[in-house]
């Protein structure tokens, strides 16, 4: 059974404990729509194997599947909505793919792989300063989103990528607590595969924009919110 179907069967089965006469047809549909489809048969189309496949995120928009319960004459609110995407995450019927409900999910991504990704590019700019990677942090709570898009619940931009500003904390070796502090911007890319599921992030830029500060990384993790990677 593909991973949509389960998706499907997951939801109608939860759906069904608000409206008794929802078919599993209708459910296919609601799905469908919050993935930016008007029918079915579109998704299954043009967007059913990358959902199956390829895609790291699914970008729903749940006001659409709620207009679309509507047409079925079904009143279904962000409540239930909300409950039925809690079961399809509780039965781990998705693998590794994310449900979102917001593209913010999304950026938010880029975040935690600046944090805990594993990237050669990463370590080949910080290894001059230091053996030891400590840990990362974010020299700022501002990103920035290429292309400005608001997102009114149709298709996603083709290609997004999110600029952040961190630094990288190394140690001299590991007898050492002496290090620096390396300022970085790095931008990371998510392609689109299908109206609103992308891939998963690739780290696409890295660039040093300042100065190292020297440090002591150890005593500065505690209290940075960094990743340690010690």
């Amino acid at each position: 059974m593909s991973r949509f179907k389960k998706c499907a069967k997951v939801a109608h089965a939860k759906l069904l404990t608000f409206f008794p006469e929802i078919s599993l047809g209708q459910t296919q549909q609601l799905l469908a729509a919050a993935l930016g489809h008007k029918t079915y048969s579109s998704f299954s189309m043009s967007d059913a194997s990358a959902f199956d496949g390829q895609a790291a995120y699914a970008v729903m928009v749940p006001e659409a599947a709620m207009l679309r319960a509507q047409t079925f004459g079904i009143e279904m609110n962000r409540k239930h909505w909300d409950l039925l995407i809690s079961e399809i995450s509780e039965k781990q019927v998705v693998g590794d793919l994310e449900i979102c409900q917001h593209l913010q999910n999304v950026y938010w991504r880029a975040r935690y792989e600046f944090f805990d990704g594993q990237h050669h590019q990463i370590d080949a700019l910080s290894r001059p300063y230091g053996t030891v990677e400590v840990f990362r942090q974010l020299l700022s709570e501002a990103n920035h989103v290429e292309p400005a898009f608001v997102d009114v619940g149709e298709q996603l931009p083709q290609d997004i990528y999110v600029t952040l500003q961190g630094e990288i904390c190394v140690a001299k070796d590991s007898t050492s607590p002496v290090g620096w502090g390396v300022p970085v911007k790095v931008e990371f890319g998510f392609n689109r595969i299908g109206r609103r599921l992308l891939t998963q992030s690739e780290l696409t830029s890295i660039q040093q924009i300042a100065p190292p500060r020297q440090c002591n990384p150890y005593d500065e993790l505690d209290s940075s919110g960094g990743m340690n990677f010690d």
